[in-house]
């Protein structure tokens, strides 16, 4: 009553900035900022919550199949809630599961648990163009968490909460890609419609593939970053942050040569002053453009990449076929932008062997060492590299 009274005469009704002003009962603030829980007793709680689950039959807008696999989803993950369960947790996990599973089944989608709380549905069904459109930014976000935690508790999987991502662990992130998936994430890209992701994408895997770029650089680069001359195509990338505040100095990568042709395909019908990560614009990219790449890749139901891949597995590809190759680890290191060279000790068990010819030409530091590998391996573009 004292709060409806105050509203009568404030002059920002909707937007009251006068909180701290207006003596609220206890239990009213407890209830709105902890959301009261159905019953003190966790147990008594649980059983009030399953009988609210058990009702479930969704609206209008909620087929019979979703309303089902909300009430089987709600059910599972009741003991994952925070306990004393609360009425709240109740009514938007079974509207959240509700919405996604009808969306999905009406999609004509496999109505499993593994699918429908896949991130990359997930995805789809937030952001997508034929998804969710109706939902406002803050109830994207809500419902984006609730979807994470779920997912942990139904799925048992830490992976599937990385947000804007095709689901991968640790290992998948950093795992450089063979000479095959390097040829056939390039031929994949080709494939990519809209014009504007192809464009974003075939940039960061050139630029990756072909010089190792960071993402964190990846997204500072303009179309005159890179220049040709009779050495190769060089890239010139500016002073920047490395992890733990360490300053990278500003270097100059020269591409790798199989990459070198594509990757300046990709800077002349990019204009001057735009970036490659956005080769329609020429203002700094902000927040919101560092996830554009891959958000891009996972939004393109028609055609998702034949391999997991992103700037770290690009990266360290980058790292194996110089460590392959035979690069001076000091040169590696520096146009690499590495502070240490103790980075490169995980890629050493990737490396392709040395048959006992090549490593003893090798180790008498002659000049007749072959390359690691001795027969024909097909690369991206078509070419054969022996």
């Amino acid at each position: 009553m004292a709060w409806n009274e105050h509203l009568t005469t404030c002059e920002q009704p909707r937007r009251c900035p006068h909180h701290d002003d207006v003596v609220l009962p206890a239990w009213w603030w407890a209830r709105m900022r902890s959301f009261a829980p159905l019953d003190a007793n966790p147990e008594k709680a649980v059983e009030i919550a399953m009988l609210r689950i058990n009702k479930f039959k969704g609206g209008k807008h909620v087929s019979a199949e979703g309303a089902a696999f909300a009430r089987d989803a709600a059910r599972d993950a009741l003991p994952a809630a925070q306990q004393p369960v609360s009425l709240e947790w109740v009514k938007q996990t079974l509207a959240c599961v509700a919405g996604l599973a009808t969306w999905v089944h009406n999609e004509g989608e496999p109505l499993t648990r593994e699918h429908v709380l896949n991130a990359n549905t997930r995805l789809r069904y937030l952001e997508g163009p034929e998804g969710a459109t109706t939902l406002s930014k803050y109830s994207r976000r809500n419902y984006r968490l609730r979807f994470d935690k779920l997912a942990v508790a139904l799925l048992g999987s830490q992976r599937e909460v990385i947000k804007g991502r095709k689901p991968m662990g640790q290992p998948d992130v950093l795992m450089p890609l063979t000479r095959t998936q390097e040829a056939d994430l390039w031929v994949w890209s080709q494939g990519l419609r809209p014009i504007t992701t192809r464009q974003r994408v075939q940039a960061l895997i050139a630029t990756g593939l072909g010089t190792g770029t960071r993402r964190r650089d990846f997204h500072r680069i303009r179309a005159w970053d890179v220049t040709r001359d009779a050495d190769g195509v060089h890239l010139s990338l500016a002073e920047s942050t490395s992890t733990g505040s360490a300053i990278v100095p500003a270097r100059v990568v020269t591409c790798s040569a199989q990459w070198e042709d594509r990757l300046w395909a990709i800077v002349e019908s990019t204009p001057p002053s735009h970036y490659l990560a956005a080769p329609w614009k020429d203002t700094e990219p902000n927040r919101a453009d560092q996830d554009a790449v891959l958000r891009a890749v996972l939004l393109n139901e028609a055609a998702l990449p034949p391999v997991h891949f992103s700037s770290e597995s690009l990266r360290n590809t980058w790292f194996l076929r110089h460590l392959e190759a035979g690069t001076p680890i000091s040169l590696l290191k520096t146009q690499g932008g590495l502070l240490t060279a103790s980075a490169l000790d995980k890629l050493l068990p990737f490396a392709a062997p040395l048959d006992a010819q090549d490593a003893a030409a090798r180790m008498r530091c002659t000049t007749t060492a072959t390359t690691a590998t001795t027969a024909t391996t097909t690369v991206p573009g078509g070419q054969a590299e022996d």
